[in-house]
This record gives structure tokens, C-alpha cells and sequence, in this order.
């Protein structure tokens, strides 16, 4: 007969072999710069996030007027599993801004997630900025990582600071930059979006931030590849 030490054995096998429930650590923060409010702050599958079942996606969804300011007609982010993973990270978000207020001022978007673990790492910020409906004024993108692993912790990467480009209506600008490398074995990474409307206006803003794979990488993926080439000539020469 089984004793409850047999029991206590299997209930422990059976919770083991369960998937582990990972815990939303991906945020979404929306300040108005101007007045030095935060408007929103949305987790992971948690309040506010309309996509609450997909992890590692946020999403507004639909038309959001907040502060009286400022209409975002949509703002979505996308990190790990959804896109990327710990070891090779992928950020992405993209929002639809309006400013409403007939007079200049500033928001920021941030996006955030937590336990990334590829080391050493290199990212790459590719951006997007498309000016429609009259606006003009100046936005920036940067990239911040964090040893500390605190949501919108750290400083920005090297190379990836806020730059600032001025933009109008009606016009799009795409920029690409590369970071340094980072040794980090446990960080926080960080999108940032600012923009800064002069009048009244609409702004698509698109960033993404991937990982740039080390140059050793291509270097094992040729040997790799030339080893099986090497196998494959072999297996046909003894076939001949």
C-alpha cells in the first residue's frame, strides 16, 4: 500500500511537470512632459491592456483621450514571448498621437520588460515618424538598458541617447541606429518616444529594438554549415 511519503512524492512530480506561470513584467508609461504627469500606466495583461490574454503584448486598442491634451488613436507594445526572448530581446511599440491643446507641449511613451538575460548585447533602434493633419515640432527615441533590472530603470546605450529630429506635415523620416555592446548577464531594457508637437497635429511614432547577433556568431554559424556540407560531400562519395 502506498504511505503518504509516496503521495507527498508523486503530488510533488505531478506540480513539477506543470508549466510555470510567469508573471507580466512589461509596462507601458504615457507623461506629458509639460505638465510632469503620468497619464497612464499600464502592466502586462493587467488593467487598461485590451489584448489582456497575450503575453507580452499591450494594447490600448481603441481611440483614448487623455488629460484633455492629448488623443492617442492607438499605442501598442510588444516584447518577450510574443516577440523575441530573454537571450535574443525584441522591444517594439508603436502609438498614434494627437495633440489637442492649441498650445505647444511635450509627451513622452516608454516601454519597458524586465530579465533579459543575452550577453553580451548589441542593440540596433530602428525608427519610424510619420507627420500628417499639419502637425510640426521635433521628436526623439532612445534606448535604455539596466543592470539593476528595474522597470524604466538605467541610462541610455551608448550611441542610443534621445536624439531629437524636427518634423511637419506632411512627411515621413526613418532612422536606423546601432548601440554599443553591453555586458550584462540580468537587465532591464527601455524604449523611449518623445515628441514635442509646436501645433496642432497627428504623429505616428514606430520604434524597435533588437538584438545585433555577436560577429563570433556568423563566424560558428559558416563553420557549422561548412561542417555539414563537408558531411554531406562525404555520405555521397561513399554512395558513388
Amino acid at each position: 500500500m502506498m504511505n503518504f511519503k509516496h503521495f507527498l512524492g508523486l503530488g510533488v512530480a505531478i506540480l513539477a511537470s506543470l508549466p510555470a506561470f510567469s508573471v507580466p513584467t512589461a509596462r507601458l508609461r504615457v507623461t506629458d512632459v509639460t505638465s510632469n504627469t503620468v497619464l497612464l500606466d499600464i502592466t502586462d495583461n493587467g488593467l487598461g491592456d485590451t489584448d489582456n490574454t497575450i503575453d507580452g503584448l499591450i494594447s490600448l486598442g481603441t481611440t483614448t483621450t487623455i488629460d484633455g491634451n492629448w488623443r492617442l488613436r492607438f499605442t501598442g507594445a510588444t516584447t518577450k514571448p510574443d516577440s523575441g526572448s530573454a537571450s535574443i530581446p525584441e522591444l517594439a511599440l508603436q502609438s498614434n498621437i494627437e495633440l489637442l491643446a492649441a498650445t505647444p507641449r511635450t509627451l513622452r511613451i516608454e516601454f519597458t520588460d524586465l530579465d533579459f538575460t543575452g550577453n553580451p548585447f548589441q542593440g540596433v533602434l530602428g525608427t519610424t515618424t510619420n507627420a500628417s493633419l499639419g502637425a510640426t515640432g521635433n521628436v526623439g527615441y532612445g534606448a535604455r538598458i539596466d543592470g539593476g533590472n528595474a522597470a524604466f530603470g538605467g541610462s541610455f546605450m551608448s550611441n542610443l541617447g534621445l536624439d531629437n529630429t524636427a518634423v511637419s506635415s506632411p512627411n515621413t523620416y526613418n532612422k536606423k541606429r546601432q548601440g554599443g555592446v553591453e555586458n550584462l548577464s540580468l537587465y532591464s531594457l527601455t524604449i523611449v518616444s518623445e515628441v514635442t508637437f509646436n501645433t496642432l497635429g497627428r504623429l505616428d511614432v514606430d520604434a524597435t529594438l533588437s538584438a545585433v547577433p555577436e560577429p563570433g556568431f556568423y563566424g560558428a554559424l559558416a563553420l557549422g554549415l561548412s561542417g555539414l556540407f563537408a558531411l554531406a560531400r562525404r555520405r555521397n562519395a561513399v554512395k558513388e
